[in-house]
């Protein structure tokens, strides 16, 4: 009988099916990889993990890192050693061969974030609240009109300065 055959006949449980994504341990093959990005910039440290990011980990338990350039290669190669042995404190339950380095556009310059909230605005002068106020004169609901008022004192605030 054909393999097609039995298939068409004969449905597989789920279980067996599902069993050729999954390694004997039970995680997907890449499960690991998610993990391995989360604790990159803890080992690796936030300004390189800002040029780099694990892409692959083979089945041998090699991890490729993709770096932004060739120098960014470079300098992590000559840190192997500890980066690999951080990798495996910070992730022991995945095995870890050795590290391969490639430039890749995965991995291009990330914008420097700046964290700090931006300054509040300043608050309207006296001129700019009461051409707001003659703005919304027709407004009837009183909480809409206020709302808008406000607004309006803020944008044309912003506009004067």
């Amino acid at each position: 009988m054909s393999r097609w055959a039995r298939r068409r006949r004969d449905p597989l449980r789920v279980a067996d099916r599902l069993g050729r994504f999954t390694r004997p341990g039970g995680a997907p093959e890449g499960a690991g990889i998610t993990l391995l990005r989360e604790r990159w910039p803890a080992v690796a440290g936030e300004e390189i993990a800002r040029f780099s990011t694990p892409l692959r980990r083979s089945r041998a338990g090699v991890l490729t890192i993709a770096c932004s350039d060739g120098t960014w290669a470079q300098e992590l190669s000559a840190r192997h050693d500890m980066l690999i042995d951080g990798l495996r404190r910070e992730a022991p339950d995945i095995p870890l061969s050795r590290l391969r380095f490639s430039i890749s556009e995965s991995a291009a310059r990330q914008p420097v974030v700046d964290d700090r909230p931006e300054p509040p605005p300043p608050p309207p002068g006296p001129a700019a609240k009461a051409a707001a106020r003659r703005l919304v004169e027709g407004v009837e609901d009183e909480r809409l009109r206020e709302v808008l008022q406000r607004a309006a004192a803020q944008g044309l605030e912003r506009r004067q300065s």
